[in-house]
């Protein structure tokens, strides 16, 4: 589902394949403009790290999409699940950093929401709740969201069921986020102050926003932005500074330089309500930093292909699936790139190398699937990608087992390709630097010409995965 949603506000409702139905309450003020959201329900996560499998979940667009204001979204999952197994869950860009996300306090299942990104419920245990408390996310504010969902989640369970509830919950929640100050938000902010670097800038300044946003909205501290603002903001000024002296004296970078300024711009006009008509952050430094060169292509077309082999003691596959002519625009205003529509994702391949021993797998039938890609362009030119968490039909491998006598079993479904592609992603995304959204695909936009095609490669990722090979190439369109 999509629409655009005026600064009055507005709501949207999507239903997922299962019946599942989500609906989004945008407030008046929570946005600045009319803004284009797209809510896409999602029927699969692999490896999602909960005994009782995903309930319902949704992916939330434009990614990174902040509120002046909490968003609402109101969850009607299709099969019902006890409180005390209910999981809220988030995750960042194209899947990564999946982390434990407060649910509202009452019974009906709910989020509010500070940014977009993808959120859901699953069903867990206790112990599959700690176990995710033991793996915090890289991304500093994901890692908050989790330390107070623990907290949260928890007191929800025990106010709806009747159980005990904490005596210091409060007090517990005060202190979580005075050691987050102190630990994280404001060495952040001090390593930014005289550092050149975009990507502890930045890195500092979402922590902050995060840190401050979420006091709010859990009532604890709210006047946690009027203490940091004036740390931040000359961080964002010199930033802004810098990068329009850098652009104007063109001594190296001054594209991404631009990138940069739009992006100082954007988050001063939405985070701090900066007039978008004043002199410090205007429109016009960055257009006269434009003039004369290109900025990044608003429209461009994407082609992958990869190849995943499966490889465990008994069973050797190959199995190759892709998609050509994925179009896709850019967000004006920002460095992302949105896929049009669904665009199909078909097997190319699939053949066993070698079996051995018995039971055996035979195949059966291919099914193909839909899906999204997204792009997004970092400061310094690079271009990373979203792979996986937007299908409408995951592609799946029909298979079945044949017995040592040659008997039959009934045919079952394998996911081959779609695991070995997301445990593929799951390492790339581990390994990227902080303030990286996107798994890193070797392709620039800059230095001009730029890197329009590249492949990736790893055979370290799984071990039940020989290799995994990601090819991709861009194509400039009017």
């Amino acid at each position: 589902a999509s629409a655009s949603v005026p600064a009055g506000g507005g709501t949207l409702t999507a239903v997922g394949s299962d019946g599942s139905r989500f609906t989004l309450t945008i407030p008046p003020k929570a946005l600045d403009g009319d803004t284009t959201i797209t809510m896409t329900p999602i029927s699969a996560i692999a490896g999602l790290p909960l005994s009782g499998g995903l309930v319902a979940a949704v992916h939330l667009e434009p990614e990174g999409l902040r509120f002046n204001i909490p968003a609402l979204l109101r969850i009607e999952p299709a099969r019902e699940i006890p409180v005390e197994q209910q999981v809220g869950f988030g995750y960042l860009g194209g899947g990564n950093d999946l982390h434990l996300y407060p649910l509202d306090s009452t019974r009906a299942l709910g989020m509010r929401l500070l940014h977009f990104s993808g959120v859901g419920v699953g069903a867990g245990t206790r112990a599959d709740v700690q176990a995710l408390q033991q793996r915090p996310p890289a991304d500093a504010a994901a890692q908050l969201e989790q330390q107070i969902a623990a907290l949260l989640n928890a007191e929800r369970g025990a106010q709806l069921t009747g159980g005990p509830v904490d005596p210091r919950f409060s007090t517990e929640l005060s202190e979580l986020l005075q050691d987050f100050y102190a630990h994280v938000v404001i060495p952040k902010l001090d390593a930014a102050k005289s550092t050149d670097d975009w990507r502890v800038m930045f890195d500092a300044i979402q922590t902050a926003v995060a840190f401050t946003r979420m006091s709010a909205m859990v009532g604890k501290d709210a006047s946690a932005l009027a203490k940091l603002l004036p740390i931040m903001e000359p961080i964002l000024v010199r930033g802004f500074d810098r990068a329009y002296y850098h652009c104007l004296q063109k001594i190296g970078g001054e594209k991404e330089a631009r990138l940069l300024m739009i992006t100082i711009r954007y988050a001063e006009l939405t985070m701090f309500g900066v007039d978008p008509n004043g002199p410090r952050f205007s429109q016009s430094k960055i257009d006269k930093c434009s003039a004369g060169g290109a900025m990044l292509p608003p429209h461009l077309e994407l082609s992958v292909e990869t190849t995943m082999e499966y490889s465990t003691e008994d069973t050797q596959a190959l199995l190759s699936a892709g998609s050509t002519t994925m179009l896709l625009d850019q967000t004006p205003g920002s460095t992302t790139y949105y896929a049009r529509g669904w665009t199909p994702i078909a097997y190319r391949d699939f053949r066993f190398i070698a079996q051995s021993g018995c039971p055996r797998y035979s195949m059966v039938k291919l099914h193909d699937g839909q899906w999204k890609v997204d792009l997004f362009v970092h400061p310094d030119g690079k271009i990373a990608a979203s792979i996986l968490y937007k299908f409408e039909g995951i592609p799946w491998e029909e298979v079945r087992l044949i017995d040592c006598d040659g008997t039959s079993k009934p045919p079952e479904q394998a996911q081959w390709w779609f695991q070995g592609l997301n445990n593929l992603q799951e390492k790339l995304t581990q390994e990227n630097p902080p303030g990286y959204a996107g798994i890193p695909t070797g392709m620039t936009f800059f230095p001009a010409p730029g890197i329009l095609s590249a492949t990736i490669e790893r055979t370290d990722f799984n071990r039940v995965y020989k290799k995994g090979v990601i090819k991709l190439g861009l194509k400039v369109l009017p």
